[in-house]
């Protein structure tokens, strides 16, 4: 069926916009309000929020085309009606242009029980830098024969701002009491709105640019726990991570850094305990992708289709969260569901990881069955700039520095010159014993573009076919890295 589209402009007191994106948060979940499009009917306008994943009971199948958090339509009428839908279609009806102490009916139950809304507040208000007119609505559950009953709807409330729309609100689809559990376990929460993207206010949808976010002196602290089949070997790390530098692509869909990492590593026997422990130092480039097309980017709960072949295709869902306490976003890729040609069926599968992406603290992945075979990779602390989170391990990463390889002894002692170089540059170090040094040179996405072996104390780097732009080196003894920076062709 061919729909009209067209654009229209807001009410006064309408719950929802079409003009940015709205975000709302319970606390720990994050969710969105993006319209992405609103259709003329007779009756009024249909607002569209974008589609999420839901179930068919009688089909057993499930559907990328099902109703988002608030419904997948909001109809408004003329006389400011505004009408949600559950997720068994049944309407909640608000009345934005009723006054105070005005009420209604806004659902019937099946039974014949029913809520009725009120405004119970008109006032001036403050929220998230802005400040309107907004609108109190309170629910109140009645028996058939009316008389006020006991319900979970009856703590709750809206508040409707006459400029920005709902500011508090409720998770419509399981209205008023609910569950959905393809997920999480989703019932009639309240959120409060937390973004907007026009004008830019408060929290904005989490990005690939955003996750990657490092500055040069932050430090983060990792775990990471591997979990052999049969639960018979356990390894586990915990390791201090600091960025050193920083460089983008030349089209800066990508962002590299140096990174320096010290840790402690044991490997376990159940029943029997620690059987190994051994200390680890390294210096690396890791690379990020932080384009537009990048996965971490789509808006919360969104879904994304994986074509792997034409007769298999898997759908990740994009949940986004706080995590745990530290106030940042947690975005994770939940790639639970498959279809086979012709697609016309989506099940659910069993997914051994979830990968999370972390606003300014990278992606890491956690197993849902630990001790059937699997890892668990997550931050425990981190400093950037004045902001700390967590507690830090208490081990010395200049513990595992010995004589021999500590980067300070050779600091005064390596010199590589001219920096920037145009066709060649000399890398000097002091070396009375001849001892063996490697010389290795990565470009700016992270890839080994030279390695030299050398006994003296001078190794004469020439250019050939490198291009211009930005290298890091690494120079180590046997497997002990002494000095990093970073080589300047131009």
């Amino acid at each position: 069926m061919l729909l009209a589209v067209a654009r229209v402009f807001s009410q006064d007191y309408q719950c929802i916009r079409d003009n940015a994106t709205y975000f709302y948060s319970d606390g720990t979940n994050i969710k969105a309000i993006l319209i992405d499009s609103v259709v003329v009917t007779a009756e009024g306008h249909d607002y569209y929020n974008y589609p999420a994943m839901s179930y068919n009971t009688s089909t057993g199948c499930f559907s990328t085309e099902g109703p988002s958090w608030i419904g997948r339509k909001v109809i408004v009428e003329p006389d400011g009606d505004n009408i949600f839908t559950n997720k068994n279609n049944k309407s909640i009806t608000i009345k934005t242009a009723q006054n105070l102490g005005d009420f209604w009916n806004c659902y019937q139950f099946d039974d014949g029980n029913y809520i009725i809304a009120t405004i119970v507040e008109l006032q001036e208000m403050g929220f998230l830098g802005l400040y309107d007119t907004v609108k109190k609505i309170s629910f109140q559950a009645f028996n058939s024969g009316g008389i006020p009953m006991a319900h979970s709807i009856n703590q709750k409330y809206l508040l409707l701002s006459k400029n920005y729309g709902l500011i508090r609100t409720i998770n419509f689809k399981v209205f008023p009491d609910l569950a959905e559990f393809i997920f999480y376990n989703e019932y009639c929460t309240e959120f409060t709105l937390v973004g907007i993207s026009n004008p830019v206010i408060g929290l904005q949808n989490l990005t690939a640019a955003m996750v990657y976010d490092f500055n040069v002196d932050d430090e983060i602290h990792k775990f990471y726990g591997y979990y052999a089949y049969g639960s018979y070997y356990h390894e586990f790390s915990y390791s201090k991570n600091f960025i050193l530098q920083k460089d983008f692509s030349s089209n800066f869909d990508t962002v590299s850094y140096l990174v320096s990492s010290c840790g402690i590593t044991e490997q376990q026997i159940p029943d029997v305990g620690t059987v190994y422990t051994y200390s680890t130092l390294d210096t690396t480039i890791n690379n990020y992708f932080i384009g537009l097309d990048s996965v971490v980017n789509v808006i919360p709960d969104k879904v994304i289709v994986h074509e792997i072949d034409p007769d298999y295709w898997e759908y990740s869902v994009i949940i986004t969260t706080f995590f745990e306490n530290s106030g940042k976003q947690n975005k994770t890729d939940l790639r639970h569901f498959f279809s086979g040609y012709p697609h016309n069926c989506i099940e659910e599968m069993e997914s051994e990881y979830i990968y999370n992406f972390i606003e300014g603290l990278g992606s890491y992945y956690s197993s849902q069955i630990p001790y059937t075979g699997g890892g668990s990779d997550k931050p425990v602390y981190y400093k950037k700039g004045i902001e700390e989170w967590g507690v830090p391990y208490n081990f010395n990463c200049e513990d595992f520095i010995t004589s021999d390889n500590k980067i300070s002894d050779y600091s005064n002692e390596v010199l590589l010159s001219p920096n920037p170089m145009a066709d060649w540059s000399k890398l000097t170090i002091d070396n009375p014993e001849n001892k063996e040094y490697q010389f290795q040179l990565f470009n700016s996405m992270g890839l080994l573009v030279r390695v030299n072996q050398f006994r003296t104390g001078e190794l004469l780097i020439q250019r050939e076919n490198l291009n211009n732009g930005i290298y890091f080196y690494l120079l180590a003894d046997g497997q002990k890295g002494i000095k990093s920076g970073k080589l300047i062709i131009r």
